[in-house]
């Protein structure tokens, strides 16, 4: 039977709405020759069909999750797992924050203990400048010296004009040391609280504080070309974070695509072995699907065996 690209094209989309399929499975099977023959897609092809069908289906699915877990939320025992797995994110989450928080402080710390020594190796440079230039010349005449510094002590009294200077001089130095630490512990005040005002305004409503946190959670877990990491299962995990619907479209639309670049990309890499990939794929997956159905009726028999 012939097939056209178009029909193949449509049938990549359908295949990456399949949940446990989805991208991972979609991308090789289009593309495998021994299926389709010479209808079989490109690596861009495949990746598109396999972009758009996961952008569909992540709309599908955080329609279906997030109303969802709403009703199940009134169950007792789910609102408790719930609120269980929320509270250990926002643990996490809050850890990280304070990690992150004190390791900007230190480094602002260091940056102000830095520049507060600078500054007081320029007042110490000014006081040594201001020193050289109140100091007395040396005198040649031991007996016009002491007629200038009886002339000095008669005019001035007992602080002539050069001491003057050089208590002027130190004084200076000295405030301007003070000055230079009054201005670096300001701006090292000023830009903390800057920083972290908005933290401590946010920390009142934690929901809000770390949905961007929970974001980049679904993010990361749906954008790992991993078995069991698509998005029917990470519009899931939206629903047990809480995660509003604005972000939860935007985190598996957004790791959607790139899961589904990555795999395209290794699928492009290894096109000569894609068919061997496909016979893999499909063997696994029929592997594990055997494996739960006789799991689930050897459970069904050691049940009825206990009721007997």
């Amino acid at each position: 039977m012939a097939y056209s690209s178009v029909f193949v094209f449509f049938v990549g989309m359908a295949l990456a709405m399949v949940p446990v399929l989805e991208t991972k499975g979609a991308i090789p099977a289009v593309m495998s020759t021994a299926v389709w023959g010479d209808a079989a897609l490109s690596a861009e092809m495949a990746w598109l069909a396999a972009t758009l069908g996961g952008i569909v289906v992540s709309f599908i699915a955080v329609a279906i999750f997030l109303p969802f877990r709403k009703l199940l939320e009134k169950i007792p025992f789910l609102k408790r797992f719930f609120d269980v797995c929320d509270a250990r994110v926002i643990e996490w989450l809050a850890k990280q924050t304070e990690k992150r928080r004190i390791r900007i402080a230190k480094r602002d710390e260091k940056k102000a203990i830095n520049a507060l020594k600078r500054n007081e190796k320029k007042a110490i440079k000014n006081t040594k400048v201001e020193e050289n230039k109140s100091a007395k010349p040396v005198q040649k005449n031991e007996k016009q010296y002491l007629g200038e510094h009886v002339s000095q002590s008669s005019k001035y009294g007992a602080n002539p004009p050069s001491i003057k200077n050089e208590e002027k001089s130190i004084k200076f130095g000295e405030n301007s040391q003070k000055n230079t630490q009054k201005h670096v512990h300001n701006t090292m005040h000023s830009t903390i609280s800057r920083k972290y005002k908005r933290e401590k305004h946010k920390n009142e409503d934690k929901t809000k504080t770390y949905s961007w946190g929970k974001f980049w959670i679904v993010f990361i877990f749906c954008a790992l070309p991993i078995p069991l990491s698509g998005v029917w299962t990470a519009a899931a995990l939206c629903s047990v974070l809480r995660l509003d619907m604005p972000r939860s479209l935007l985190a598996l639309t957004v790791a959607n695509t790139i899961d589904s670049s990555l795999v395209a990309l290794f699928c492009f890499t290894l096109e000569e072995y894609i068919n061997l990939i496909m016979t893999i794929m499909m063997t696994v997956i029929v592997l594990a699907v055997v494996y739960q159905i006789i799991r689930y009726c050897i459970n069904r028999i050691s049940r009825g065996k206990r009721t007997q």
